[in-house]
């Protein structure tokens, strides 16, 4: 997979539900995370409120599900990432 389908297959993973994988921070610590950007998962009061548009280059935002909080990782970071998760907002 090159890159650009990369970063795709990462974006409608979030898109789709609950994405399970990890990065490693700029700090060089690796972090687990459970994110999503499917509105049906996030409290609206956590929507967004800009325009929709996705960030260039390999910025990809995301939901924390576990800290409820927006977060960003770079996609040269990710180190592995599991299949799509049937837990839907557990």
């Amino acid at each position: 997979m090159n890159i650009q389908e990369n970063r795709q297959f990462i974006i409608d993973q979030l898109r789709n539900g609950i994405f399970v994988f990890h990065y490693r921070k700029k700090n060089g610590k690796l972090r687990k995370a459970r994110g999503t950007t499917c509105p049906d998962l996030i409290p609206k009061r956590y929507h967004p409120k800009g325009t929709g548009n996705l960030p260039k280059g390999d910025i990809i935002p995301y939901f924390d599900i576990d800290r409820y909080h927006w977060r960003c990782f770079r996609l040269h970071r990710v180190t592995s990432y599991y299949p799509q998760s049937s837990e839907h907002g557990k």
